[in-house]
């Protein structure tokens, strides 16, 4: 039993780390195929998502599975629980590369060839929060975790500004009507690479309860302050 219980939890760490790798990858693709105006970048990436999917079932089952049979003490409880928090935020940001990859493909689509704004840049850093959760909850390094939360306000603030940039450039009189609908789907892609660096910063607070015990969530410390 005690084989199995080790096994269990090694496997779990390493499915975990096989999603953060996919969902890093497919955000990573999706923004390459804004950038490159290439569908089969989005057809990639559209496929990929499947796997992530599977492996969010493969989590939720084990660790019921591990709960039942193995009786973990409290150290692998809060484990487990953050194995299936994480599992569900790397579930959702590979969502949202999916989302990301479905609005390139309108805009490639469209011909649009303005703009990107700073979309690729906000892009790279979404995708380092999720490289730096991943190797919090791997190496268990809780003061990178505790470090997270303020950098994802960075992402935060690059965020608003291609929001308002975006918005004002709709707004003007001499905006372009043929490429509003373009402007519009990259207004909801840079939401959702601001999404992906929360779902990180998810990851890197679900850390902190795992190493310390302390829920952390909704106090200064998780807001960046």
């Amino acid at each position: 039993m005690e084989r199995f219980f080790d096994e269990n939890l090694n496997q779990l760490r390493t499915n975990l780390n096989r999603m953060a790798e996919l969902a890093y990858a497919n955000v990573n693709t999706a923004v390459q195929a804004l950038v490159e105006k290439d569908l089969d970048l989005v057809k990639k990436t559209l496929d990929a998502d499947e796997e992530i999917d599977e492996l969010n079932k493969w989590v939720d089952q084990h660790v019921v599975e591990h709960i039942t049979l193995c009786s973990p003490v409290a150290s692998d409880v809060r484990l487990l629980y953050t194995a299936i928090k994480g599992s569900r935020d790397l579930e959702r940001a590979g969502d949202e590369a999916t989302s990301i990859a479905k609005r390139a493909r309108k805009i490639i689509r469209s011909g649009y060839s303005d703009e990107l704004y700073d979309i690729p840049r906000l892009g790279e850093m979404a995708t380092t929060q999720i490289n730096d959760a991943m190797g919090c909850f791997l190496k268990g390094d809780l003061e990178s975790a505790r470090a997270l939360p303020a950098k994802d306000k960075k992402i935060d603030k690059l965020y608003k500004k291609i929001d308002k940039q975006i918005n004002k450039q709709i707004s003007s009189s001499d905006a372009d009507p043929k490429v509003v609908p373009a402007m519009i789907d990259l207004l909801f892609i840079s939401k959702s690479l601001e999404r992906v660096g929360d779902h990180a910063s998810n990851i890197a607070l679900e850390v902190v309860y795992y190493l310390t015990g302390d829920d952390i969530r909704h106090t200064d410390e998780a807001k960046g302050a």
